[in-house]
């Protein structure tokens, strides 16, 4: 959600309108990491990294 948040801001702020009727989506639009730690993370599940990523 984070990288969404950052890179495609209109996509985000229409998710969380959408998010106010669904608990799920709330919850999950509100979970906040650092940006560049989600794009490493990201990055290193996309090439198939087995280092296990640790979520805080």
């Amino acid at each position: 959600m984070t990288i969404i948040k950052h890179e495609k801001p209109e996509v985000f702020y229409e998710i969380r309108k959408r998010g106010e009727y669904d608990n799920v989506m709330n919850f999950i639009i509100h979970l906040t990491t650092d940006y560049e730690k989600a794009k490493s993370d990201l990055n290193k599940l996309a090439n198939g990294s087995r280092e296990i990523v640790i979520v805080q």
